[in-house]
């Protein structure tokens, strides 16, 4: 169903980082040193993305090499990267306005409240949601630490509890809904037999008490109306 879809943001990605290639010239690998780690990044992404995608249409891999096609399949999930590319070099004073904070406030009470509907109903919508707003999470914490570096974790840092708490929480929720399924991914698609393993089960309990924390979110509400 997303065959088509895929090709077109495959070409996409080729055809935009020709075009950087061709703009940047020799800076584009031997520039900044970070802007080269950026666009090396994108090459071994979007190489990764043409092997899997266009050299598998044209050649059957033998059995031995698809572990390693299955294994480039899993880089496409670095082109999220791309993102929070653009969050580090981007100009975003605007979230320091009252408003932001008051957004992040409403975000947050909309989960609680989310949650505890989920106890009672189940929407199908429900998991595209949490993800919306996990997003919306990582970017808070993202544009904190892009505004107060080490300090935002520091011990003179007078809200270093509630960054803490926060930075524990998204952490978790990040690992509980984003590393997790790919850590299953990559075991299932690099087993042998194709299927996961039954360790997984003592994995799945720990990510359970990393879910509950999720309920502590509710405790930034009275520092944030402040």
């Amino acid at each position: 169903a997303f065959f088509w879809p895929d090709q077109l943001m495959l070409c996409f990605y080729v055809v935009e980082i020709a075009f950087r290639a061709m703009h940047y010239r020799r800076q584009f690998l031997c520039g900044p040193w970070h802007n080269v780690v950026w666009n090396m990044l994108d090459i071994v992404v979007v190489a990764a993305g043409v092997c899997d995608q266009w050299v598998t249409l044209l050649v059957t891999p033998p059995a031995s090499v698809k572990v390693i096609f299955s294994f480039l399949r899993l880089l496409r999930i670095l082109r999220v990267l791309k993102i929070v590319r653009i969050v580090l070099e981007a100009d975003l004073s605007w979230t320091d306005h009252a408003w932001f904070q008051t957004f992040i406030g409403a975000v947050i009470a909309f989960n609680g409240m989310l949650m505890g509907c989920e106890t009672d109903y189940q929407f199908e919508c429900l998991h595209y949601i949490e993800q919306i707003l996990l997003l919306i999470y990582v970017f808070e914490l993202t544009v904190n630490f892009k505004r107060h570096g080490l300090y935002f974790l520091s011990c003179a840092n007078p809200d270093l509890v509630w960054n803490v708490l926060d930075f524990t929480i998204v952490i978790s929720s990040v690992v509980d809904s984003w590393v997790t399924p790919l850590i299953h991914a990559a075991v299932k698609a690099l087993s042998a037999d194709g299927k996961s393993s039954d360790s997984d089960a003592s994995f799945d309990q720990a990510m359970v008490l990393l879910r509950m924390m999720r309920l502590m979110r509710i405790l930034r509400l009275p520092k944030l109306g402040k």
